[in-house]
């Protein structure tokens, strides 16, 4: 009787330490379990943190690259300018070209005046030399053979007088004529220079109106071209950051959740080794107390 409640008494004791060990293998197992969550969870958050700082660092190119528009924005701006300067070019050559016309006006005015002068000293000379043939051959009419005889001499004398004092008045207003000539030549040449300096003038502002006409339509297709390069990027860059943003939002909620879970576990954990030490604590109790 006493060794078959001896035998039993044994039984019962090894039968709860074999299920301790079966306890504490399911424990062993979920330890390794959570070990393998925790180092893939380390992972996971090294990988996250470095998907970060390259976003980051996409980010900062980004910027550059905007920098780099805002720079472009400013050369349109310098170009806008100088469109400016142009439309004052224009003004000025449109201003040159009616003080050249004005020119042309005063020079042809000039030279009829010269021709009307000069013809009207011929027609004063021809007016001239009619009138003392007219009294020559009025003064004949009236006057005897012998008269005419008696006054040959004075005759002669006379028109030998009124054509030195002819010839003087005649070479005076050929002197006047050549004075005046002279003056209007002067004037009519200093006229012709300024147009000379007009007309070239006119051709450098030709030339560099040209030329900024092509660097402004160089500029307008750059600055079209830069414009679609700037929505593209700026439409590129707002994609990115919002990316970026939701990817952060993402990873810090993962990071939220990890530590949450983490947590959770690591109390699991604990709660299930205090379990087991309690368990192990009650059956060395009963080996002792078996013993």
């Amino acid at each position: 009787m006493d060794y078959g409640a001896s035998q039993q008494r044994e039984q019962e004791l090894m039968e709860p330490s074999h299920v301790d060990y079966v306890h504490l293998e399911e424990l062993n197992r979920a330890l390794e379990v959570e070990r393998e969550l925790v180092v893939k969870a380390h992972e996971n958050y090294k990988n996250l943190k470095k998907k970060f700082i390259e976003l980051k660092e996409e980010n900062h190119s980004l910027q550059s690259d905007l920098d780099a528009e805002l720079l472009e924005i400013f050369i349109i701006q310098k170009l806008s300018a100088q469109r400016g300067h142009l439309e004052s070019l224009a003004r000025e050559k449109d201003k040159l070209i009616i003080e050249n016309d004005a020119l042309r006006e005063e020079i042809s005015r000039l030279e009829e005046e010269l021709k009307a002068k000069g013809k009207e000293m011929r027609l004063k000379e021809e007016q001239m030399k009619k009138s003392f043939s007219d009294q020559i051959e009025e003064l004949l009419e009236h006057t005897t053979i012998k008269e005419a005889d008696a006054f040959a001499g004075e005759k002669e004398e006379l028109r030998r007088a009124h054509l030195l004092n002819h010839d003087d008045r005649v070479h005076e207003l050929l002197d006047e004529i050549r004075q005046v000539q002279a003056a209007r030549d002067a004037d009519v040449e200093a006229l012709r220079d300024e147009l000379n300096k007009e007309r070239q003038m006119r051709v450098e502002l030709s030339t560099s109106v040209h030329r900024i006409k092509a660097d402004l339509e160089l500029a307008r297709s750059l600055a079209t071209t830069k414009q679609s390069e700037s929505l593209a990027l700026r439409c590129e860059l707002n994609r990115r950051l919002k990316e970026n943003m939701e990817k952060e939002v993402e990873w810090m909620t993962k990071e939220e959740n990890f530590r949450k879970t983490l947590l959770l576990r690591t109390t699991s954990f604990e709660r299930k080794v205090d379990e087991f030490q309690k368990i192990v604590a009650e059956k060395d109790e009963l080996i002792a107390g078996g013993r």
